[in-house]
């Protein structure tokens, strides 16, 4: 007997939701934040259960910056958009921070969607409460989620010397380091018996940072207020 796939319901093992292969996303929650790419999806969800500690916020996801916008358009077709009271998006900042701003306003604008005047704040006019947060922080020029997730590790420093030593004779050999964020994270995870080969979603989930670090207080503050 073959089965159809289409119409069993998998569950996910981060958020607990179960929804069919094929469904569109649906709507369950009236507090949504959004994140860009898998890795920052499960660190969000984690992140959410740890500044809230409850399930009441609802982690979706699209898969790069230039998605955002037809991923928002989309968003707005679901069933109970209107219901939405607060909504959160979370990116990284990658080579400069008031490029990622005018880019996520622009979405937001084209989306018809209230639009924030600067990160880590929320509107104070129109529905739903809209805010944005970018990786690693508000005090960064530029950077990702791996840079956040970095900032946050304490007691390791020789730990650290190791990987910059280890990129730097990288580097030496000629090799080029497109995403040298990632490069170091996951060369730090490989040092760590627990987290070897772990993605930095993974590694969220077995609790390789430490949500008591102050680099961690902007995003919690905004999760806290949704």
């Amino acid at each position: 007997m073959s089965l159809d796939f289409e119409k069993i319901k998998v569950k996910c093992p981060f958020c607990g939701g179960e929804f069919y292969s094929k469904e569109r996303q649906r709507i369950i929650k009236s507090k949504l934040l959004v994140a860009e790419g898998t890795d920052a999806h499960i660190f969000s969800i984690y992140a959410c259960q740890t500044f809230r500690g409850d399930r009441e916020v609802q982690v979706m996801h699209f898969s790069g910056n230039s998605d955002l916008n037809p991923f928002l358009q989309e968003l707005k077709t679901l069933e109970d958009f209107n219901k939405v009271e607060s909504l959160v998006l979370a990116r990284d900042v990658e080579k400069d921070t008031s490029t990622a701003v005018e880019s996520i306003k622009l979405s937001l604008e084209k989306a018809k969607l209230p639009c924030p005047s600067t990160p880590f704040c929320y509107t104070t006019e129109g529905a739903p409460r809209t805010a944005f947060m970018l990786f690693p922080g508000p005090s960064y020029k530029k950077g990702t989620l791996e840079d956040l997730c970095l900032s946050t590790i304490q007691g390791d420093d020789n730990l650290m010397g190791c990987v910059d030593a280890f990129l730097g004779c990288v580097t030496k050999t000629g090799e080029k380091l497109r995403q040298r964020h990632k490069n170091k994270l996951y060369a730090y995870l490989s040092g760590k018996d627990k987290y070897k080969g772990m993605k930095l979603g993974e590694a969220t989930r077995a609790g390789a940072w430490n949500w008591d670090h102050a680099a961690f207080t902007p995003f919690k503050k905004i999760i806290q207020q949704m």
